[in-house]
């Protein structure tokens, strides 16, 4: 498919990838080979590198037993899922990066292989700096522990428990709006309050990197805007910015950089007006 951005040239886009105005066709089975400017220089400071990722998953009904693990008797080749397929991506400090595409293409398996949560099949990821990610409702948090505790217990596991304060502890649930029910178990909030209270956790950590995954379409109306709000005043303390969402004016208002996901693949990463042109191109022609 062919399209034309913003008036310019027209480009290739389905197995392309653009960088300004340099595109590279990939091919269905090619791999993806870093792009001009994806050069592998020492990291400094909080960045994010992936180089020819991939990440795939048992299949359902391909998990080997302990002894044929162990043994490693089992002759047949294991079935697995491809979550994402040679993924290349560079982000630094100032990076604001917004992730777009359909249900199903990969957006979240992106954003928890950024975040360490899935480990590359093949290929190499170098993340350096403090990671936030908000994935799914309360991850991590124990439901029969108490808001209270539960600040503790996200703190701890991630790595941050220097921050610890009956101060912060005010700060995430007065912002969650949950300060009346401090000492409640988590499992008596519904999952909208969860969302609230993961998110307001992980944004009062300062992290380097934050992530967040369609934290926009949970909650009421009035608790979504004060959560852009805050996370427009808490951009300069978190240097790099990752966030999967279906919502374009969120994407174009807080993103300055925005990738395009397609059957687990990078498709385009430019600007986000850009990004929008050829998604919306490409629902067209589905």
């Amino acid at each position: 498919m062919t399209i034309t951005a913003n008036g310019g040239p027209p480009c290739r886009f389905v197995n392309a990838k653009l960088i300004g105005e340099t595109v590279r066709a990939t091919g269905s089975t090619a791999r993806q080979l870093p792009l001009p400017g994806m050069v592998d220089r020492p990291l400094d400071g909080p960045s994010v590198r992936l180089r020819d990722c991939t990440v795939s998953i048992p299949a359902t009904g391909a998990v080997k037993t302990l002894k044929q693990t162990l043994l490693r008797r089992d002759a047949r080749a294991p079935e697995e899922l491809a979550l994402l397929h040679n993924i290349d991506l560079d982000a630094a400090p100032g990076d604001r990066i917004g992730i777009v595409g359909r249900n199903g293409v990969g957006k979240t398996s992106l954003l928890r292989l950024i975040a360490g949560i899935y480990p590359p099949s093949a290929g190499t990821r170098r993340v350096q700096g403090r990671i936030a990610p908000v994935l799914s409702l309360g991850r991590g948090l124990d439901p029969e522990l108490s808001l209270r505790s539960n600040v503790c217990l996200g703190l701890i596991q991630s790595n941050r428990n220097d921050l610890y304060s009956e101060q912060l502890v005010e700060q995430v649930l007065d912002f969650a709006e949950l300060s009346h029910r401090a000492d409640d178990p988590m499992r008596r909030l519904s999952a909208g309050l969860q969302a609230r209270f993961a998110f307001s956790l992980s944004l009062h950590q300062i992290p380097d990197i934050l992530i967040l995954d369609e934290i926009f379409t949970i909650g009421d109306v009035g608790f979504v805007e004060k959560a852009q709000a805050e996370i427009l005043r808490r951009l300069d303390a978190s240097p790099i910015l990752f966030i999967a969402s279906h919502d374009e004016s969120e994407i174009m208002e807080v993103c300055s950089r925005a990738l395009l996901l397609h059957d687990g693949r990078i498709e385009m990463d430019a600007d986000p007006a850009t990004v929008f042109a050829a998604y919306r191109e490409l629902l067209a022609v589905q």
